[in-house]
């Protein structure tokens, strides 16, 4: 049973990683793409055993590291709700810190309708 669930921004990253190991090796793509999805069962079914990020945005966030990439998500949603995945070798505190800002739903103003003059 899928219990996790990723941001379109989370499938994005994921979408990248795989095409940028690809480019080496179809191979290690495949295991990758197995391993951090491993990952996401491994956190789903233990939701605390990330790293907590206190500080980083006023999200209850946590990270779990596969291979070279940081997995961030957010444990106490049903189903645990995967937000991004980073290379480690990025800044991870500035843009764990722009996490919060990039998943708020953006709210547009409804558009008035005009109304016609017969």
């Amino acid at each position: 049973m899928k219990s996790f669930e990723l941001s379109p921004i989370a499938q994005s990253d994921l979408d990248r990683v795989v095409g940028y190991v690809m480019l080496d090796s179809e191979i290690a793509a495949e295991q990758v793409l197995d391993a951090i999805v491993s990952g996401f069962h491994l956190i789903a079914e233990n939701p605390n055993i990330g790293r907590r990020r206190p500080g980083s945005s006023s999200l209850e966030l946590r990270t779990w590291v596969v291979y070279s990439y940081v997995i961030v998500y957010r444990p106490e949603t049903k189903p645990v709700h995967v937000l991004r995945i980073f290379h480690g070798a990025q800044d991870i505190e500035r843009l764990l810190a722009d996490i919060e800002w990039s998943i708020q739903p953006k709210s547009v103003p409804p558009r008035k309708r005009q109304s016609r003059s017969t």
